[in-house]
């Protein structure tokens, strides 16, 4: 019999239904094909509405929709048809992994669909890689070196995101450095995600007074408007100096990101557009565990000190546990004064 020349043939990642999970798994699928010759990655997601924006080849045999029964059979087909040919399937949890993910990999494994369960922490996985790496994409490419064997370019450690058709540069005025504002998170039903209107405004004020800053607040979000009139409201003060833009789509909003020289914005898909284009960024973490922030000395990550516990990436209403409400205006500033350009 031929030695096979790495261990699996597909590798199948799951997703949640966030644009910031979208980007970076889809670029890990892509970067391991590209380095493992004759595998092939799948993706099964939460009802993610992103999954169609890279081109990838045949995407709807690509991604396959956890809620949809239509979309498990096709899955559960192709896969126990591959293996029938003898091909060997890996199943991998999107970091950090969960029971769930490994139930629902248990249960592929007893259709036939599966070979092999792999996991950071879960010790009922088959397969256990190491936590290397702090981030997330480093975390998963590190797992790929540690299962198939193989070591990954440098530059493969940044979010690619040279695949999206974005509208050219927006005219800067070089004279002023563009502070990118964005308050919301995806999980804005959640208050521990959250940070106040109130205390983002009071932010704009101290920006404002700082001569040379040109502020930008933009986002896709139902309370854009409500947002920008309650700045507005506040006075002339930072009139001459603070702009709005509503991101119609997924490249408006990379784009916009890419224009500016910082970002400040809760812990959401925006940090990884700017880690992506190498722009120094404030994130207000919170309750959001570290492997979702870019790291490098132009990160700053601002917590709640109040927190007796740490950070646990869940909604919860135990005031033990952190909490964006709780960061200060003046945490944000002293971050972003150590990290803003000039």
């Amino acid at each position: 019999m031929t030695k096979k020349l790495f261990p699996a043939d597909i590798v199948l990642f799951t997703m949640t239904n966030a644009l910031g999970d979208y980007f970076i798994m889809s670029d890990v699928m892509a970067k391991a094909e590209r380095a493992l010759p004759g595998v092939r990655c799948l993706g099964v997601h939460r009802a993610n509405p992103h999954v169609l924006l890279r081109k990838f080849a045949d995407p709807s045999e690509r991604f396959f929709n956890v809620y949809s029964l239509l979309d498990q059979a096709r899955l559960i087909n192709v896969l126990r048809h591959e293996r029938k040919r003898g091909a060997v399937v890996l199943g991998i949890q999107m970091a950090p992994g969960s029971l769930q993910g490994w139930a629902y990999y248990s249960g592929l494994k007893r259709t036939g669909a599966l070979d092999y369960i792999v996991d950071f922490n879960l010790i009922n996985a088959d397969i256990i890689t190491p936590s290397r790496g702090g981030y997330i994409l480093y975390r998963h490419l590190y797992q790929l070196e540690d299962i198939f064997r193989v070591t990954f370019p440098k530059d493969s450690f940044v979010l690619d995101l040279s695949w999206l058709d974005l509208r050219k540069p927006s005219a800067i005025d070089h004279g002023r450095i563009r502070v990118g504002i964005h308050p919301w998170s995806r999980r804005g039903n959640s208050l521990e995600f959250v940070w106040p209107w109130e205390k983002w405004i009071d932010l704009l004020d101290v920006l404002g007074a700082r001569n040379g800053l040109e502020l930008v607040i933009f986002g896709q979000h139902p309370d854009f408007n409500s947002f920008a009139e309650k700045v507005s409201s506040r006075g002339s003060s930072l009139k001459d100096k603070i702009s709005f833009i509503v991101c119609g789509n997924v490249p408006e909003f990379v784009a916009c990101i890419r224009d500016v020289d910082l970002l400040i914005s809760v812990n959401t898909a925006a940090v990884h557009v700017a880690g992506a284009f190498h722009k120094p960024m404030v994130v207000l973490a919170g309750p959001s565990l570290g492997i979702w922030t870019p790291q490098g000395d132009n990160v700053q990550v601002v917590r709640d000190d109040l927190a007796v516990f740490p950070a646990s990436d869940r909604p919860t209403n135990d005031l033990r546990f952190p909490s964006v409400q709780r960061i200060s205006v003046e945490q944000v500033v002293e971050a972003v004064r150590k990290v803003l350009p000039g």
